[in-house]
């Protein structure tokens, strides 16, 4: 008897501000119980089989790896990011459309 998926990982999700955003993707995530805000490369995005998200057809959450801002580029004077060896995983908040 084969063994039954816990988790099913999706390609890419759609934020509450409309935006799509796909794995490899960075954003800013925001703790709702503190006030830490940081930029985060997104690794996975996941839906637990069987919760409740599951059976509405939402995600459960995101697999983030932290991203440091460490000065800027010489060639484009841009901020440069660099991952970090820091990983979260982030409760996505959603609401059905």
């Amino acid at each position: 008897m084969p063994a039954q998926a816990l988790y099913i990982t999706n390609t890419q999700v759609h934020l509450l501000n409309g935006d799509s955003c796909p794995i490899g993707q960075h954003v800013i995530v925001k703790w709702q119980s503190g006030p830490q805000t940081f930029i985060a490369n997104v690794c996975e995005i996941v839906q637990q089989v069987g919760s409740q998200n599951y059976d509405n057809g939402l995600l459960d959450g995101l697999l983030v790896q932290t991203v440091a801002c460490i000065g800027t580029t010489d060639r484009l004077l841009m901020p440069h990011l660099v991952l970090q060896d820091e990983w979260s995983f982030v409760l996505l908040t959603v609401r059905p459309f």
